[in-house]
């Protein structure tokens, strides 16, 4: 956070605006791939 705090805000919130949206899509890839195993899995037992 201290090498943050050098930067200007603009670039601060731009900076974990970008980080929060490289999360985000992660975490919405998995689900989607989660999503995906279960229901070939479903698909599998019945």
């Amino acid at each position: 956070m201290r090498a943050n705090a050098k930067l200007p805000d603009a670039l601060r919130l731009s900076g974990l605006h970008r980080s929060c949206n490289i999360l985000n899509s992660c975490g919405f890839v998995g689900r989607i791939r989660r999503s995906r195993r279960i229901r070939h899995e479903q698909r599998a037992l019945c």
